[in-house]
C-alpha cells in the first residue's frame, strides 16, 4: 500500500489536530505549549506506525520502504513546524490580537485605547508572566534566569537558521 506512505504525514497532521482538540478539552491544565508538543509526538508516533507497517508488512523492497519512511518523517516534521507556528500566530501575534479585539468591539476602539493595552511595559510583563508560567525562566533574588535549556536551544537554533538563510541573526540587524 504505497498510498499510506505518501499520505502518512498528512494523516499524522490530521491526527495531531484531532488530538489537540481532545487534549485542550480534556486536560486544559496542560496548557497550550505542552499540548502542542504532546500532540506533535502523538502524530509522530502515528507516522512511525505507518512507516513500520510499510517496512515490515508491505511487500516493498526494504530500501524503498526505508526511503518512504524517512521522507514521511521529514515531511511530518515540516508540517508539524508549520502547525506550531500557525497556532502560535493566533495566540501571540499582536496584529492578530488587535484585529480580534477590533472585531469583537463593534463600536470600535480608539488609538489611545489600543495603545493602553499594548504598551511596551504591558507586553514585556505579559511575556515574562508567560515564560514564568511555562517554567521557561525562573525569578530568583529579583532577577530572571533561563530554567529550561530546551527553549534556549530552540532559540539558538532559530538564530542559526536565520544566519544560514539570511546571513544575519535577526531582521533588526543592519545590512
Amino acid at each position: 500500500m504505497i498510498y499510506w506512505a505518501v499520505f502518512s504525514p498528512i494523516i499524522g497532521l490530521f491526527f495531531n489536530l484531532l488530538t489537540q482538540v481532545a487534549v485542550l478539552r480534556l486536560a486544559p491544565s496542560l496548557g497550550l505549549l505542552k499540548s502542542i508538543f504532546f500532540v506533535f509526538i502523538c502524530g509522530f508516533i502515528m507516522v512511525c506506525l505507518f512507516g513500520f507497517y510499510i517496512f515490515f508488512v508491505d511487500k516493498l523492497a526494504r530500501t524503498d520502504a526505508a526511503c518512504y519512511f524517512l521522507t514521511s518523517l521529514v515531511s511530518y516534521n515540516g508540517l508539524g513546524y508549520c502547525y506550531f507556528h500557525f497556532i502560535n500566530l493566533g495566540e501571540t501575534a499582536r496584529r492578530i490580537r488587535i484585529l480580534r479585539e477590533l472585531y469583537d468591539n463593534k463600536s470600535g476602539l480608539t488609538e489611545e485605547g489600543i495603545l493602553k493595552n499594548y504598551n511596551s511595559i504591558h507586553i514585556v510583563e505579559k511575556r515574562l508572566e508567560r515564560l514564568l508560567k511555562n517554567k521557561q525562566i525562573i525569578l530568583k533574588d529579583n532577577k530572571y534566569f533561563v530554567s529550561n535549556p530546551a527553549m534556549l536551544f530552540m532559540s539558538n537554533l532559530i538564530v542559526f537558521l536565520k544566519l544560514l538563510a539570511f546571513g544575519k541573526r535577526s531582521e533588526h540587524d543592519i545590512d
